[in-house]
């Protein structure tokens, strides 16, 4: 399963990454640009954040 596999991910638009047909993460940025963490959304989930500490 995915838990020790390297899933990749594809570039939808802009800072919207898919992996296959169940994940999609939507990155968020500073305003240097720098990425600060991530939404995913995957199935009946969405806008679970993940912040850079």
């Amino acid at each position: 399963g995915p838990g020790n596999s390297k899933i990749p991910l594809a570039p939808v638009e802009g800072d919207v990454l898919i992996a296959d047909w169940w994940l999609k993460l939507h990155l968020k940025r500073n305003d240097d640009g720098a990425v600060t963490g991530f939404d995913i959304e995957s199935g009946g989930m969405s806008q679970i954040r993940f912040e850079r500490q």
